[in-house]
């Protein structure tokens, strides 16, 4: 039998699996959301003196995934340094503000999110990729973190997970992987989700029959958890300080142009990460 995805007709079979996969992956989600905090442990008290540097794909990315953490270690004195891949120019696309233009006011507010998470500006760095492009350029971006981590020499490393969906985000994960494959003691490498926490665990590879893709619905967040190996860190008082490090980002939290099409992000998006504590998981480095 012809698959219909390769005719590019939709089938019967198809219909009924699109019609019914959104309110599964709904459930899903949710239960690879509570399965994680069930079994994750409290790394809080080792967390916060741990030295540590954060990689982000994107500006937000740091905040949202791990800012109250940031704050809490910058609190008691722990040294972090963020850096920053690449210059989120195409978050959106406007009439009224060029890629550069959004690319400038992205690194303003990276900036700013820094400042007022306790960051040094000495230990804030850009690399100067431009966004969608660190699959094309993976060896270069790994020497890069590699130079990082032999000058700041941290306990442990913190990137967007290898199960997030965008591009970037496991782009960076498998850079990572990379740089600390060939050093003789990498750090301890952690990973927080962003899109897979808000989305699901779902790879979307381009492709998949339909019978395939009904299979990964339920298979990939089981496996994801199975391999999480989830840890926790305690938002505590610095919850406050993540929410106005995250106020920094007008470009995301409003309509910065007034244009109808300008997108930002929901309450709901950002209600899960501003809960009791922020997720961090064990690298799959998987190919993906």
């Amino acid at each position: 039998m012809t698959d219909p995805e390769q005719t590019g007709q939709p089938g019967l079979a198809r219909r009924v699996l699109r019609g019914g996969a959104a309110p599964v992956k709904g459930g899903l989600r949710r239960g690879f959301r509570g399965a994680v905090r069930l079994t994750a442990h409290d790394d809080t008290f080792g967390a916060t003196t741990r030295r540590s540097l954060v990689l982000a794909p994107h500006p937000d990315d740091e905040t949202i995934g791990c800012g109250a953490t940031i704050a809490r270690k910058r609190s008691s004195g722990t040294d972090v340094r963020v850096v920053l891949a690449t210059d989120g120019r195409f978050s959106h696309q406007s009439a009224v503000l060029s890629a550069d233009d959004i690319a400038g006011v992205r690194a303003a507010e990276f900036a700013e999110a820094c400042t007022r998470l306790g960051v040094d500006d000495s230990e804030r760095v850009s690399l100067g990729f431009q966004e969608g492009t660190l699959g094309r350029r993976l060896e270069e971006v790994a020497a890069l973190l590699r130079r990082q981590i032999d000058d700041f020499a941290p306990d442990e490393v913190l990137v967007t997970s290898s199960l997030d969906w965008h591009d970037d985000h496991r782009m960076l994960s498998r850079a990572l992987r990379l740089a600390v494959g060939r050093l003789e003691r990498p750090p301890v490498v952690r990973e927080y989700p962003v899109w897979a926490w808000a989305d699901g665990p779902w790879s979307n590879p381009p492709g998949r029959s339909a019978v395939r893709s009904a299979v990964d619905l339920v298979v990939e967040p089981v496996a994801a958890w199975r391999a999480a190996g989830a840890t926790y860190v305690r938002t505590g008082p610095h919850l406050a300080r993540k929410r106005h490090a995250l106020d920094a980002y007008r470009s995301q939290l409003t309509n910065l142009t007034g244009e109808p099409e300008w997108a930002t992000f929901d309450e709901r998006f950002l209600h899960l990460f501003l809960g009791d504590r922020e997720t961090f998981l064990t690298p799959t480095w998987e190919e993906k």
